[in-house]
């Protein structure tokens, strides 16, 4: 049922949004509060992890990225399921997803952004209802992986500085292995590659094999069969051997040391080439023995973020960056399916003049051309006052700038004392560093000087990414630099994935922020949100939040020490504080509240003072805009408008508990 309401005046233009209710209640959402709005765009988004996985029978192909799983069935080439997550619990992002090997479950690997994981187990038959979570305590997944007969499941977490492999005994859901590794580098390929029990790793700086049931790294020379064969393969000589030419972004995804019961043994590996000054990217299928590849695939029009092949060794799949997923013949690359959503990322953002016509860029460039605040050209105008679409950016106008009078931004790699590497955004005063930004985990997408002076500093700047246990967002610095060196954060904007591009309105009370979900997300920074923090330094990488340091006043007023651990504030779980921004909100700066800890193993209360933190600013509105023209406003109240035919991508999701 829909009716019509004026909900509010957009300042950036004389204009009243009239939208359509989706549902009438705003606040907290949880299991029975009724349904909410989902933006449903019939395809993978193009998040910083993606992985894709064939059922065991071939029948049906798996993709998870962002917080949702779609799978299509490779019979009728028909989307089949889209699973989501729920929100009475902390959501994170999926990251990895595998079948069992008799086909009766698929798992899911979530980041709980909070220092933990969940692998949600899906029933197959019906994908109606999770009925298993597997909770743990490491880091997020980033890889999963069952042994051939199914006896193990191995997963790999990213956690501070190192790789963590967990394996469990999967009949029993006992945890049996746990491993650390330093040395490997990111990993690119992770799993049971043959019909034993023994664990292939390769790295982009070394590979490992770990064996059952001990689970301790063996040398090469101990392995046996056909992995002793590819192991061999990899070392005596350079592999893979790519055709003549220059190539980047080698990565081995899959690799079948005689799984399909054909005796076949393949690797699929895909790479970019620059050929004539134009990225070629292809994926090839190798016989073990053979340097040349025995196919190639060259139709993905994007470098591949992620690729697998079916159990039978007949199929192939590839997702690229455009959130295309390629499904072809190894036999005779012939492509059998190309699934794809409707809408693709937003490299670029801009207005016009009046502010009225807000433009986005869609398309990317190439690899030659691809760089820091520069991913695509504005190529359509959508007009906020008419709510109309074009292919014309005529007239608009993206902005940035990495220098501002004396002051220069740069990005870069650093490596502290313990070999952790890290992104730092330096600011240089006449090309001298002069201040400077870490982000521990994630990678800086776009930084820019702005022309916003509302913030009461200097040469206010902006920076998008994936900052850590926080949400991706923009987060607004001052580059003046404190006594160690670091700028100063002014205020955050979470988004609906990493964002590409901003841009300030011509009266620069509002920004836009493009992202890889695929959507614009229009912010007025004149309503910022006052939120909260402890007076006390905490760390999250442990199995609950830890007590890191105290000041004096603190530790006497309220007998807090390190090395305590939170368990609660006024009776709320610390994974609803720091997984539930709705949650978070309630509090306020200056409130005194009380707080259940652990100390020894004894359970002590106490009540401390909530402490004024970085300010948040949330969209008012955000814009879908389909690849047929169709678009999508809405705004976080739960209201809506859309072009004629815009209602197929909005649906309800209804929260029914964690175990729904």
């Amino acid at each position: 049922m829909k009716s019509v309401f004026t909900i509010f005046c957009i300042a950036l233009l004389p204009v009243l949004i009239e939208s359509r209710s989706v549902h009438g209640q705003s606040g907290d959402r949880g299991a029975g509060s009724g349904p909410d709005i989902i933006i449903d765009t019939k395809g993978v988004g193009v998040g910083p992890a993606a992985d894709i996985a064939f059922s065991p029978d071939g029948k049906l192909l798996a993709a998870v990225s962002m917080a949702e799983v779609r799978v299509w069935s490779l019979k009728t080439g028909e989307l089949a399921r889209t699973l989501y997550g729920d929100f009475g619990e902390i959501a994170g992002e999926y990251e990895a997803i595998a079948f069992s090997p008799d086909g009766r479950q698929l798992l899911v690997g979530t980041d709980l952004r909070n220092g933990k994981y969940a692998i949600r187990v899906y029933a197959t038959d019906t994908f109606l209802h999770r009925f298993q979570m597997i909770d743990g305590k490491s880091g997020p997944i980033q890889n999963l992986a069952f042994s051939y007969d199914g006896t193990y499941l191995a997963a790999v977490m990213f956690v501070e500085d190192h790789f963590r492999i967990v394996i469990w005994n999967w009949k029993s859901r006992r945890v049996v292995a746990s491993m650390a590794d330093r040395k490997m580098g990111w990993y690119q390929y992770f799993g049971f590659p043959d019909t034993s029990h023994s664990l292939l790793v390769l790295g982009t700086e070394s590979f490992g094999v770990w064996q059952a049931p001990e689970w301790k790294p063996i040398a090469p020379g101990q392995t046996t069969g056909a992995l002793r064969a590819f192991v061999d393969r990899i070392t005596s000589a350079p592999w893979p051997i790519l055709p003549e030419g220059k190539w980047t972004r080698v990565v081995p995804w899959d690799i079948r040391l005689g799984q399909s019961g054909k005796s076949e043994r393949l690797a699929l590996v895909s790479a970019i080439s620059d050929r004539n000054g134009a990225p070629d990217y292809r994926s090839f299928i190798y016989r073990l023995g053979q340097r040349s590849p025995t196919q190639v695939y060259r139709e993905n029009r994007y470098d591949v973020l992620a690729a697998a092949m079916s159990k039978n060794c007949e199929l192939a799949a590839t997702l690229d960056r455009l959130g295309e997923i390629h499904v072809w013949e190894i036999a005779t690359g012939r492509q059998r399916f190309c699934f794809r959503g409707v809408t693709q990322a937003v490299y670029s953002v801009g207005f016009d003049s009046t502010g009225q016509r807000l433009a986005i860029g869609t398309r990317p460039f190439g690899p030659d051309a691809w760089g820091l605040n520069h991913y695509a050209s504005l190529n359509r105008v959508f007009d906020l006052s008419t709510r109309t679409l074009r292919d014309d950016a005529s007239g608009c106008h993206d902005w940035s700038a990495l220098e501002r009078n004396d002051l220069q931004l740069a990005l870069a790699f650093e490596q502290d004392s313990e070999a952790r590497v890290y992104q730092v955004l330096r600011c240089l005063r006449n090309g001298t560093r002069w201040s400077h930004f870490t982000n521990w985990v994630g990678e800086c997408h776009w930084a820019s000087f702005l022309r916003n002076s509302r913030f009461g500093v200097r040469n206010p700047l902006a920076v998008g990414a994936r900052f850590g246990l926080l949400p991706p967002g923009i987060l607004f610095l001052d580059p003046k630099p404190d006594s160690n060196g670091r700028m100063k954060e002014l205020c955050y904007l979470p988004t609906l994935g990493v964002p590409w591009c901003l841009c300030e309105s011509p009266r620069r009370d509002f920004v836009a922020v493009g992202t890889e979900a695929g959507v614009v997300l229009l912010y007025n920074l004149t309503q910022l949100k006052a939120t909260w923090d402890f007076d006390f330094q905490y760390s999250l990488s442990a199995s609950a939040p830890t007590v890191a340091a105290v000041p004096d006043v603190v530790a006497r007023r309220d007998q807090i020490r390190p090395g305590d651990v939170l368990l609660s504030m006024e009776g709320v779980p610390v994974e609803k504080l720091f997984g539930e921004p709705e949650t978070r909100m309630k509090f306020r700066p200056g409130q005194r509240v009380s707080l259940e800890l652990s100390r020894d193993g004894n359970i002590f209360r106490t009540e401390t003072t909530l402490i004024k933190d970085l300010p948040v600013c949330t969209p008012v509105l955000i814009l879908l805009v389909t690849n047929s023209s169709d678009w999508v406003l809405w705004s976080e109240e739960g209201y809506y408008d859309c072009s004629p035919g815009g209602d197929r991508f909005i649906g309800w999701l209804v929260d029914e508990g964690p175990m729904k």
